[in-house]
């Protein structure tokens, strides 16, 4: 599953990279309490706007999908921002 989430209002990386490790540390958390023989991990894609204020939802939604797979490409558990 993909989801997207936008967080209005932040512009600091420190805060946003913070943010992508409590969530990959409450889902593993949540993942060895549900699932015992399945293997899991999160990927995540970051696209800030501040950087491409000109972009439309499509191009930040793409840009994204790119530091997504960015993300998988490195291995599990991980995050990774979008940079040209």
């Amino acid at each position: 599953d993909e989801f997207i989430m936008f967080c209005e209002g932040v512009v600091d990386k420190k805060k946003i990279a913070s943010c992508c490790e409590m969530v990959l540390s409450r889902y593993k958390q949540q993942a060895e309490k549900l699932i015992e023989k399945v293997s899991t991990s999160v990927s995540i894609g970051i696209c800030m706007l501040q950087q491409y204020d000109k972009s439309t939802i499509e191009e930040l939604h793409q840009n994204a999908d790119k530091a997504l797979y960015l993300s998988k490409n490195k291995g599990k558990d991980t995050y990774q921002f979008y940079a040209e």
